[in-house]
């Protein structure tokens, strides 16, 4: 780990990382204007990676409705993994820039500390300037679940995650920083907190607000007119004992998001999925009980923590063709004709 006497400013660590490595393929652009029809998940699970460590590859999986993932990519196989830090690939999240061009990769490297990992691609395939960045403040216990959205309105990227101070759990709150670059970032400062310790913040933009989802003895939402804040009007969601909630776009209906999460504890390895229409009322799409999967709504065997990205055919025909994928259903079984 860092040293605590580090400025917080601007620190950065690089390093070549470890990659399975894909067919070779042409990179191609992609821009904003494309239609989004497919939906690539990004997960860890908690099998033993190459380096022997638990939670420290992503996986992916791809959906052509939004609901269906049944393309298990690299045949259930790992696409990429950290070396750096504590080498851990937790809660990976990623994102499209704000140029329709690149994407970039953020997740949890460590347990403890107060660092995130960052990836930079131009086609999800391949992912190079792997960079740990210290973020959090200097007493913080950890950087977890960290994610990374862009800002129209103060044009600065910014990146937010849980952290605790002063081995104090009741502390824990939503934290951000800002950059211009992914490089270096401003000094953190909280975002949003509870009375008591929060987690797992996702952020987007909808209908003209920001949209906040976290884990708080549930999953619980709040709104806001600008990226950084004031969050309010708290409002409980979904009243089941889960974490990692992450919303996206589904094609299913018109103006409909989706909500993913994890029923995390007894080595699960599920997602839950509900719906809405208004980011008010959330209704489940998947069983509220074990096994919660059903034959229209699915996703990988041993998923955890992570998030959904809309991509095009063309970025979703590229990612099957460097990797390969196996198909199944959602008992884990190869899919019936139907599917």
């Amino acid at each position: 780990m860092l040293s605590p006497s580090f400025l917080i400013v601007g620190v950065i660590i690089t390093a070549t990382f470890l990659a399975v490595r894909p067919a070779a393929g042409a990179d191609e652009a992609i821009t904003n204007e494309q239609p989004k029809t497919a939906y690539l998940a990004a997960y860890f699970t908690e099998k033993k990676g190459r380096n022997g460590q638990e939670d420290s590859e992503l996986y992916y999986a791809i959906a052509r409705d939004g609901f269906r993932f049944a393309d298990d990519v690299n045949h259930g196989g790992p696409v990429l993994a950290a070396t750096v830090n504590d080498k851990l690939t937790r809660d990976p999240m990623l994102m499209r820039d704000s140029d329709g061009k690149s994407f970039h990769l953020i997740a949890t490297v460590s347990w403890k500390g107060r660092s995130l990992v960052l990836f930079d691609s131009k086609d999800l395939v391949h992912w190079t300037n792997e960079r740990l960045v210290q973020v959090a403040p200097t007493n913080a216990d950890m950087t977890w679940a960290p994610e990374l959205r862009w800002d129209p309105e103060t044009k600065q990227y910014f990146a937010y995650w849980t952290s605790s101070v002063s081995n104090t759990w009741d502390t824990a709150a939503i934290w951000y920083a800002t950059s211009t670059d992914l490089k270096t970032f401003s000094q953190p400062k909280v975002l949003m907190r509870e009375a008591k310790g929060c987690l797992d913040a996702d952020i987007i933009h909808a209908r003209g607000k920001w949209h906040m989802v976290y884990r708080y003895v549930g999953i619980w939402m709040r709104t806001a007119d600008h990226a950084f804040g004031p969050y309010e009007n708290p409002v409980k969601i979904l009243d089941l004992d889960v974490e990692g909630p992450f919303m996206f776009p589904v094609n299913r209906t018109t103006n409909q998001w989706g909500l993913v999460f994890d029923y995390f504890g007894g080595n699960q390895g599920r997602w839950g999925m509900a719906t809405s229409s208004d980011f008010v009322n959330w209704s489940l799409v998947t069983h509220k009980d074990w096994p919660y999967y059903m034959p229209d709504v699915f996703f990988p065997s041993g998923v955890r923590h992570g998030s959904v990205l809309p991509i095009t055919d063309q970025e979703a025909n590229r990612i099957l063709k460097a990797f390969g994928s196996t198909p199944f259903d959602y008992k884990g079984h190869k899919p019936k004709q139907e599917l």
